[in-house]
């Protein structure tokens, strides 16, 4: 079943929209929030950053399909046990750290706790335009610390920082907004997703373990389990499909997802499990 790739749709369609809004807005916005455009040689930096990834971090990436996923900013973090936004020029605080997000004379990124600086990090010029991000969490036995902000509409990139508790760097890179609709903690480090594809950073150099099935493939395989199963999904629209990955691999594997058509019923999901040593079953009502 071919679907379409959201990601970039949406990307286009942005850019359409900022091309029709540009001739009416100035350089520091007009009709549309972040439509104005930085500099040529500022834009080019930040998409030509220089990414630093220790060695005990991989970077993992999955197909997944989430057409109802709805891209947010403001609140990307909220789901972190513990998180806060902090303006830009201004400070604030996370626990016991203290976070200055300035402007002047560069992007600058610093982060403290009594006994002195733990982080201090320059960010690319382009990063100017929205309030930083920031969270704290676990990775297994790791605390770790999340750091996120993104440039203005027509730039169209997030800067993103993962460092350990203690402020050693483990990850400072640029990703395109349009992969960047959403951010979750997981047991093996945080993971951003969008419509066709989930990105996690994974930490302590756990790697893995690869699908043994394309999404396509285990898509028809959950069909054909509700065909032979006789569950009525004619009032049901597919409504996700992911991969999900354990420590313990004995879970790992498909999870398809049928929601109602009618969106003012709240129950009657149906999941399927297809996992990777061949089992499928169901969860849910249909």
């Amino acid at each position: 079943m071919h679907k379409p790739d959201l990601c970039l749709i949406t990307s286009c369609v942005l850019a359409v929209a900022v091309a029709a809004t540009t001739t009416s807005c100035s350089i520091i916005g007009g009709g549309v929030a972040g439509a104005g455009w930085d500099p040529v040689w500022s834009r080019y930096a930040a998409k030509n950053y220089k990414r630093f990834q220790d060695a005990s971090v991989h970077i993992s990436k999955e197909d997944v399909y989430l057409p109802d996923l709805r891209q947010g900013f403001l609140h990307m973090l909220d789901d972190f046990p513990e998180h806060t936004l902090v303006d830009q020029n201004s400070d604030g605080y996370l626990g016991d750290l203290h976070i200055s997000f300035r402007r002047f004379p560069r992007i600058r990124l610093r982060v403290a706790r009594k006994g002195g600086t733990i982080i201090d990090e320059k960010l690319p010029s382009v990063f100017y335009m929205h309030n930083l991000q920031a969270a704290r969490f676990r990775a297994g036995s790791e605390e770790l610390l999340l750091f996120l902000t993104k440039s203005r509409a027509t730039t169209g990139l997030y800067w993103i920082g993962l460092y350990r508790s203690d402020g050693t760097r483990l990850l400072t890179t640029t990703m395109g907004a349009g992969c960047v609709w959403e951010c979750n903690a997981s047991p093996t480090g945080p993971y951003f997703i969008c419509p066709t594809q989930k990105t996690t950073f994974l930490v302590n150099n756990y790697m893995p373990h690869a699908p043994k099935t394309t999404m396509e493939e285990a898509l028809a395989k959950a069909e054909k389990y509700i065909a032979d199963n006789h569950i009525d999904i004619s009032a049901m629209v597919l409504m996700a499909v992911w991969h999900r990955t354990y420590p313990d691999a004995k879970n790992n594997g498909w999870t398809a997802i049928w929601r109602p058509k009618d969106r003012h019923i709240l129950d009657g999901e149906l999941r399927v499990y297809v996992f990777d040593d061949g089992r499928i079953n169901h969860g849910g009502s249909a």
